[in-house]
């Protein structure tokens, strides 16, 4: 399974999680007397998905550029930055979801 297959996967998968999460801590934070949530700590694996891609499309940029060839460098630095621009889409679109979950 190709790179950009895998991640709109474990995007999915990775909005689900914080979608459960939120709703699990806005159970436990309504409910008078219960202590405050506690954050979790994140491993750096769980960024692996974000961070693979574009280091992908970034190395091989780097490696066209060192054989001279600079449209397919260009390209891949394109590449590259089409994937963080989804990226910023995503996680913006999210902490949209969690401003309105957190006024609610």
């Amino acid at each position: 399974m190709s790179c950009t297959r895998r991640v709109p996967i474990a995007a999915a998968c990775f909005s689900l999680i914080i979608a459960a999460s939120l709703a699990e801590q806005g159970r436990s934070a309504s409910i008078p007397g219960n202590a405050p949530v506690r954050w979790v700590r994140v491993d750096q694996a769980d960024w692996a998905v974000y961070m693979a891609a574009p280091a992908y499309h970034f190395s091989l940029a780097k490696e066209y550029l060192r054989k001279g060839d600079a449209a397919k460098a260009a390209a891949e630095l394109s590449r590259g930055k089409r994937f963080l621009t989804f990226q910023k889409k995503r996680l913006s679109a999210s902490l949209q979801e969690i401003d309105e979950l957190s006024k609610k």
